[in-house]
């Protein structure tokens, strides 16, 4: 009779499961705003479980944010870190509250709002909002649970999903949310079994453990991430040679030390969204260019000259002398102005026919990379010194890298036109911090495959898989919105183009929290009685 009384009681509260498969940073955040909207807005269906599927013990930090090695550092300031959208400076203030938590592990750490601090650091942090994150939705009385499972495939069913677990487990819900992370890219995979190949840099101290400090070192990339290999390896003492070779041979731009906090003034979320009800394609790439220049000529009160931002013609060496100087003694303007862009990205990007994106992606889309993901000035000392005492040598002109087998090394073949070099470069390791890709057809998912050939997603051009812009939800093959079935990260680039900032993913999971919210809420009002009966068994 109990047992009867309480089936009764769940039925009349209408019980929802949300599951995310993913537990990074992108996870975390939405987790935590769940929380948060659960809290402010109770519905008239009572969320029962939350499902975290992520293979990790330790959710939270994700690949991104590891532990690992000290000079690897966020490049975004301190008090503009946070996977709360309504409180911008959470991080910054944690660092401050619970010194206990983090001093030991990081000694020499001083948070002022505009250092640069250790990735790691900010993982550890990530764990700590994971955990309070599941108190706050225990103290609402949902059900969390995290299940070490790698996720093989999800369907459609009825109004549910089924989920099921590579280790054979199958789990319903009436929510997902994917947060996997970035996309291991097939192009490699004739290197994969290679030894001295690393497939990505990540964790550094895996390279420094296993790459013999004498040896020849080519890292594919000339990005953070390849920055990132070639400081940890010579700060724990590598002393053999370090060759990057990537397209185009440009180093990202050094973090200015005396720019200004500087909010636009014209490209601003509230004149983008005024923009954004005219029809698609009536603003043109060359008119947000032109509005940015204005930006610019605001901030500094005289027309920006473009040679001395982008330092063009400049061999790596001579540009990095011209960022670290021009970093360490100037406002870059420039620089502060494109970050704060992160508020309206995503509309102007929305904004720009498909001919527009298309024009941005092949002439514009690696010049923006490099300038605008800057890496933090210690880093770039660091680099210098590497540069100078010619320890490191950065070329253009990537073709292709293979296993040599007469040699038992790699070979990369490189022609780079502004050395008026061509060779093909052998080196005992290869490191491969270009081994992440947007485009979900070349992706090594198992469990993206299947849903793109089930046609519940369909690859979005621009990297990712569609997605409705105002929603957040999966848009299948058939163009039908998936009600509570929702991306983020790099899965939702190119509906929302910078899907690389943390506040970026932080307002988007927000918008998520709220939509996956009312989709269960709708699914569970219109879900026949014997599929809601089902969903209570498997809830039991």
């Amino acid at each position: 009779m109990h047992s009867q009384q309480a089936t009764f009681m769940q039925a009349t509260q209408r019980a929802i499961t949300i599951a995310v498969i993913g537990g990074g940073s992108v996870g975390t955040s939405f987790i935590r705003q769940l929380a948060n909207h659960l809290a402010a807005k109770p519905l008239a269906a009572r969320v029962q479980r939350l499902i975290l599927l992520e293979p990790s013990t330790n959710p939270g930090a994700g690949d991104a944010y590891q532990q690992d090695t000290p000079s690897n550092l966020l490049n975004t300031r301190v008090a503009s870190m946070s996977p709360i959208a309504a409180d911008p400076e959470h991080f910054h203030q944690w660092l401050h509250t619970h010194p206990a938590l983090w001093q030991p592990q990081f000694p020499g750490v001083d948070p002022t709002p505009d250092s640069f601090v250790p990735r790691a650091l900010f993982g550890l942090y990530m764990g700590h909002v994971f955990h309070e994150a599941v108190e706050h939705l225990r103290a609402l009385g949902v059900q969390v649970e995290h299940v070490a499972h790698r996720v093989s495939a999800v369907q459609r069913v009825g109004s549910r999903y089924e989920i099921h677990t590579a280790q054979g487990l199958r789990i319903e819900a009436q929510g997902v949310v994917m947060t996997i992370g970035n996309l291991e890219t097939r192009d490699w995979d004739h290197l994969r079994a290679h030894p001295g190949y690393f497939n990505t840099p990540y964790p550094c101290t895996k390279l420094i453990a296993k790459i013999d400090p004498k040896h020849s070192v080519c890292i594919l990339g000339s990005s953070l991430s390849a920055i990132d290999a070639a400081v940890s390896l010579a700060d724990a003492g590598h002393t053999g040679k370090i060759i990057m070779v990537s397209r185009n041979g440009r180093l990202p731009s050094v973090r200015g030390e005396q720019n200004l906090n500087r909010k636009p003034k014209l490209l601003t979320r509230e004149r983008m969204q005024a923009l954004a009800s005219q029809p698609v394609g009536t603003v043109s790439l060359a008119t947000i260019v032109q509005m940015l220049f204005k930006e610019l000529e605001i901030c500094e009160g005289r027309r920006p000259r473009l040679d001395a931002i982008l330092r063009t013609g400049e061999g790596p060496q001579r540009y990095l002398d011209s960022e670290i100087n021009d970093a360490a003694e100037h406002d870059r303007a420039w620089q502060a102005i494109v970050y704060a862009l992160n508020d309206s990205i995503d509309l102007i990007w929305h904004m720009l026919s498909t001919e527009q994106k298309c024009e941005f992606q092949s002439k514009f889309k690696s010049l923006w990379h490099s300038y605008r993901v800057s890496f933090p000035i210690q880093n770039a000392l660091k680099l210098q010194r590497l540069l100078h005492t010619d320890q490191l040598t950065v070329y253009g002109g990537y073709r292709d890298a293979c296993y040599d087998e007469a040699s038992h090394r790699f070979a990369v073949n490189v022609a780079d036109p502004a050395k008026g070099f061509e060779a093909t470069l052998f080196t005992d390791s290869l490191v491969n911090a270009t081994g992440y890709t947007t485009d979900v057809n070349k992706s090594r998912s198992p469990l993206l495959r299947g849903m793109l050939t089930s046609g519940l997603v369909c690859a979005n051009e621009f990297g990712g898989v569609n997605v409705d812009f105002d929603t957040g939800r999966v848009v299948s093959r058939n163009g039908v919105q998936m009600p509570g079935l929702f991306p983020l990260g790099s899965l939702a680039s190119g509906t929302y183009f910078w899907t690389n900032a943390m506040n970026v993913n932080t307002r988007l999971a927000d918008g998520v929290a709220r939509q996956i919210l009312l989709d269960c809420d709708l699914a569970i009002q219109h879900q026949p009685h014997d599929e809601f009966d089902a969903s209570l068994r498997m809830a039991a």
